[in-house]
């Protein structure tokens, strides 16, 4: 297989890996309304919220404060119960910073791996144009 198509997969893998731990991360950190007023408008999302959800369930702004409501409340994220807006430029500005730090991570694993390589590790020859002992 060709370096090109390697690095087409790699770069394929880290996209789709960035839309997945978004998307998941809007499931997995739980929001926190301070206040009977932020249930209305809880954001999530990481790292920049894309999702507000009115988290109130229907309740009144007196039932609310009624005191059956204890403050700070944490709930989770469940667009399937609460109406919920989404930010498809928050969304894909949260992909895309999530998968720039993933290229920079494999980037700089890459890169050490190819000087490791070059110098020849313990018990390895030095590697250069891909011929073991060729310096």
């Amino acid at each position: 297989m060709g370096r090109v198509f390697i690095a087409v997969v790699v770069a394929g893998a880290i996209f789709c890996a960035s839309i997945v731990f978004v998307v998941a991360s809007a499931f997995i950190v739980d929001a926190t309304a301070e206040t009977p007023n932020e249930m209305y408008d809880l954001e999530y999302g990481w790292p920049i919220a894309f999702a507000e959800s009115d988290a109130s369930m229907g309740a009144s702004p007196l039932e609310l404060r009624s005191g059956e409501w204890v403050f700070p409340y944490q709930t989770p994220f469940n667009p399937w119960e609460n109406s919920t807006t989404f930010d498809g430029g928050a969304f894909w500005t949260s992909v895309g910073l999530v998968s720039a730090s993933l290229f920079l991570a494999v980037g700089a694993i890459w890169s050490v791996r190819r000087r490791l390589r070059a110098k020849g590790g313990p018990g390895r020859p030095a590697v250069r144009n891909g011929r073991p002992g060729s310096t």
